[in-house]
């Protein structure tokens, strides 16, 4: 198998949606993306935050675009494999 034109860490390969409002709102908004975009299949998770004043906080969610994405992300093989060496 052929890995050497997949960038790995390519900005293209994820949506980032930034919240703001208090830390329940944000955290509610975070709750909804999850029902949409299941963590197991989209890699749906709080990115950034900052909650340090409960009443002015944010957070940026980042999940990958689609399914298909996220599982090439997560089952791609590391550097050593995919140039055939053996770590020792």
């Amino acid at each position: 198998m052929k890995w050497d034109n997949y960038y790995y860490f390519n900005f293209s390969h994820y949506v980032h949606t930034q919240i703001e409002g208090t830390q329940e709102e944000c955290l509610k908004s975070f709750e909804e993306q999850k029902e949409k975009f299941p963590m197991m299949q989209y890699g749906t998770h709080i990115h950034e935050k900052d909650f340090s004043d409960p009443e002015h906080s944010y957070i940026v969610i980042r999940r990958f675009v689609n399914r298909e994405t996220c599982r090439k992300h997560c089952t791609f093989p590391p550097t050593y494999k995919r140039e055939g060496r053996v770590i020792e």
